[in-house]
């Protein structure tokens, strides 16, 4: 894990235990408390302030975001299910995983060659033991080498980000709702036809590179979500 992502999930945590309820302590005090650079600092509070968690008074300081405290997923950014519900056990079931070229339909869809290696993965995400989605993905083994199952069993965006040292830079993201077919339904424990909603991700690197498409159908009962509007 980098420096910048151990601030921003201690920072998460003293707020969680009310440690920071209001105003953060200054940026000088932040390099001493955690012993490192200015950047550093600068870029965990830049993430936080994206994923709605701080915001900034110019003049003042930076400041706690009080949202709704009902475990919802924000929709905004760009990391996965497990960074996105740390309060959570979140374990992975792998339903399917192999290589596959990327072909004429999928090339159009990840902006790739005809010949590009893609990984195809299909998981259920399961939270505190109960499912709250199906994943669908794709991912580009020229830009994301070197996956396997065990991986794909616990944290992909972890490994991207702390193996392989990429930096995930932002996500464009559509919204279905649809009715779950029978095997869907089987799978998250609903009838046949129930509601869901359907997201279809499509995840680029900081340079711009697109790496991962995925479609994920959550399950109604289990999953909330929210989005902030933030600059």
């Amino acid at each position: 894990m980098s420096k910048y992502q151990e601030v921003v999930e201690d920072i998460i945590h003293k707020i969680e235990k009310n440690e920071y309820t209001d105003k953060l302590p200054t940026e000088d005090q932040l390099i001493e408390q955690y012993q490192v650079s200015r950047n550093t600092i600068r870029n965990a509070i830049r993430t936080l302030k994206k994923q709605g968690t701080l915001f900034s008074i110019q003049g003042s300081g930076v400041f706690v975001r009080h949202t709704r405290d009902d475990d919802s997923l924000w929709m905004n950014g760009s990391c996965g299910i497990t960074e996105n519900a740390p309060r959570h056990k979140i374990t992975t079931d792998v339903k399917g995983f192999h290589i596959m070229m990327a072909g004429e339909e999928l090339s159009k869809r990840m902006q790739c060659e005809l010949t590009t290696p893609i990984y195809y993965i299909e998981r259920v995400r399961k939270m505190d033991g109960v499912p709250m989605a199906i994943e669908y993905t794709y991912y580009n083994k020229d830009l994301v080498p070197s996956l396997d199952r065990r991986i794909a069993s616990q944290s992909i965006y972890s490994y991207i980000k702390n193996d392989l040292k990429l930096s995930i830079g932002f996500a464009d993201k559509y919204f279905h709702v649809k009715q779950l077919s029978a095997q869907e339904a089987s799978i998250l424990g609903l009838e046949e036809g129930s509601p869901a909603l359907e997201v279809e991700d499509y995840v680029h690197l900081s340079n711009g590179q697109l790496f991962n498409v995925s479609r994920i159908v959550y399950n109604y009962k289990t999953t909330n979500f929210y989005a902030s509007n933030v600059d």
